[in-house]
């Protein structure tokens, strides 16, 4: 039986999305449930968390 967890986020937290074109995409956990991505995309999954939050938002929404 396969059980589903949900994973808790918290405001700081750094996503890692696949994106279907096989590029990845960043983004954060802002504070009431608002998430703002990067203006990153990379075609490897960046792991260092400077470089990704050294570049600017893109998009905000909640």
């Amino acid at each position: 039986m396969a059980i589903n967890k949900r994973i808790k986020r918290k405001e700081g937290d750094i996503l890692l999305i696949k994106l279907s074109n096989n590029y990845f995409c960043y983004g954060r956990v802002l504070a009431n449930l608002l998430f703002a991505f990067y203006n990153l995309n990379t075609s490897q999954p960046l792991l260092d968390i400077d470089q990704i939050i050294e570049k600017m938002f893109y998009l905000k929404f909640g």
